[in-house]
């Protein structure tokens, strides 16, 4: 007799499993492998000392399904199960997988309630048992709605409506009362109605089941559509968006270089004001002007405190300080401090011959020569340079 199944199953208990058929195999197996206990085939939910009325003596699988030879079943037994009295099935498993008993359920509930629960004096096990199809009509009625709920986040109600109405899931729903009666206690789960009528209950169920499945998996197809639209759409906002974020991260990065050269071009200016007013040589006017760049660059990285001043605003301000060294009409002239002591500047052999030769122009002839130098350019070309600073 088929007596387990794959799927995911709830014992008497509560506890939920998901049983696979490897699942099914390792209980056959830990059962066909030990002989020290041989499962009885008991009726209904059994204490210690219940009759057995039938020994099991092999299990085995297919199909998905565990199967159980039965032995030694007592003819009063046979004729129940023949008049139909005992139409259910339901085991019991040890933690270790370890076939208990299997049990026939008759048709109708307990008939004393509230009993507690029976105490066994073996180890813990899991209790399931099965009925007909009236079992999925409830269940299916609580997929359905919450396959609904979903469609409404997702979509609104004036589309899930369209695809799932809730007046069918009621109907569906209300077609199972009278029929599905759980028990305040987990010893049992009966059905209330005559076994005479089961059959014809059944059919009718069996029809209602396969519509609602028919209808299931049509609103299963209209849903996948309907997702890959959405995550297509999603899929298609979310590339406008990285196209958006590129663009205005492009245009920062202009807005910033644009701010960076037109600050760089007003220190040049600056540094040509200071030429002018004779602080600075003419040749040191780029060198500043990258020097200054690179502190403006390194400051974009660091952080700087209310009122601190920025290495770049100080060095503007220690030029801005410097002493005139030349007059704008090309006249060079030593500052107090400078001309204070002339005499470490040694006058050029070609001059030795010269009376009354100023040190200081010395010193220019100097400068004028290194900066021809530096440049590569003429003498003529550096001094030229020199009388315009």
């Amino acid at each position: 007799m088929e007596v387990f199944r794959t799927g995911t199953h709830t014992s008497g208990n509560g506890i939920t499993k998901t049983y696979t058929e490897a699942d099914l195999v390792s209980i056959a197996d830990t059962y066909n492998s030990q002989k020290g206990h041989e499962a009885p085939l008991v009726i209904g939910h059994p204490d210690t000392d219940s009759p057995a009325f039938g020994w099991t003596k092999q299990l085995k699988v297919a199909g998905g399904k565990l199967l159980a030879f039965v032995d030694q079943i007592t003819d009063s037994v046979i004729d129940a199960i023949k008049a139909g009295h005992y139409k259910k099935i339901s085991i019991a498993l040890y933690g270790d997988n370890l076939l208990r008993h299997i049990g026939l359920l008759g048709a109708t509930p307990p008939a004393v309630k509230g009993l507690a629960p029976v105490q066994f004096s073996e180890a813990e096990f899991d209790e399931f048992a099965w009925a007909t199809d009236e079992w999925r009509v409830p269940i299916i009625g609580r997929v359905l709605n919450g396959i609904r709920d979903f469609f409404i986040e997702k979509f609104g109600l004036e589309v899930t409506n369209k695809i799932m109405n809730s007046e069918d899931i009621s109907r569906l729903q209300e077609s199972a009362g009278g029929v599905w009666i759980k028990q305040e206690t987990t010893d049992a789960i009966g059905f209330s109605d005559k076994s005479d009528k089961e059959d014809v209950m059944n059919e009718e169920m069996t029809k209602k089941i396969k519509e609602m499945e028919d209808k299931l998996a049509e609103q299963s197809a209209q849903f996948s559509e309907l997702s890959g639209k959405f995550d297509a759409v999603v899929a298609e906002s979310k590339k406008l968006a990285d196209l958006i974020t590129g663009q205005m991260e492009s245009a920062q990065a202009k807005v910033r270089e644009a701010a960076f050269e037109s600050d760089k071009a007003g220190f040049k200016a600056f540094c040509d004001g200071l030429a002018k007013e004779g602080k600075i040589l003419p040749a040191e006017t780029d060198a500043l002007t990258e020097e200054y760049a690179s502190l403006r660059q390194a400051e974009e990285s660091l952080t700087f405190a209310e009122g601190q001043a920025r290495p770049s605003e100080k060095m503007k301000e220690r030029l801005g300080k410097r002493e005139a060294m030349f007059v704008s009409g090309g006249q060079a002239f030593a500052s107090a401090r400078r001309a204070a002591d002339t005499s470490s500047i040694k006058v050029p052999d070609k001059f030795a011959n010269v009376k009354n030769v100023d040190p200081m122009s010395v010193e220019i002839d100097k400068q004028i020569r290194e900066y021809a130098e530096q440049h590569k350019v003429s003498y003529e070309i550096a001094a030229a340079e020199y009388s315009k600073a």
